[in-house]
């Protein structure tokens, strides 16, 4: 078969363009900067205080669906409440965060750190 009747062929042009679509994921171990916080919510949980937030502008794919959902754990719970606090702040000021994200669990981005910034740039 030649290279011209390949190309005639509808299904090889969809392929070739569901390929070369921009896919928004979010690896392990990289930066998402410019996270604007639309909500938090504390969990419960027996062995580590975790709380998650909710960010307006930013979904990744860590289930089927997409997810705007990341998760923060500490052992300890003062790590913990300072990290909660920070996410309040960016909150009610309405300031972006950076979050450094590390895997997913049960659909929610697993977060490692957080840092408010004044600009949207990279940490």
């Amino acid at each position: 078969m030649t290279a011209m009747r390949v190309l005639e062929k509808p299904y090889f042009i969809i392929i070739v363009l569901i390929a070369l679509l921009p896919v928004n994921s979010y690896g392990d171990g990289q930066w998402i900067t410019g996270v604007i916080v639309s909500g938090l919510e504390q969990r419960m949980d027996d062995e580590e205080a975790a709380f998650e937030i909710i960010a307006a502008n930013k979904i990744h794919k860590c289930n089927d669906k997409g997810s705007q959902t990341f998760r923060f754990y500490s052992e300890y719970e003062q790590v913990q409440n300072r990290r909660f606090e920070l996410a309040l702040t960016a909150f009610l000021h309405k300031k972006p965060v950076s979050l450094y994200v590390n895997g997913c669990e049960k659909g929610t981005m697993l977060v490692e750190r957080l840092i408010i910034r004044d600009t949207l740039e990279r940490p």
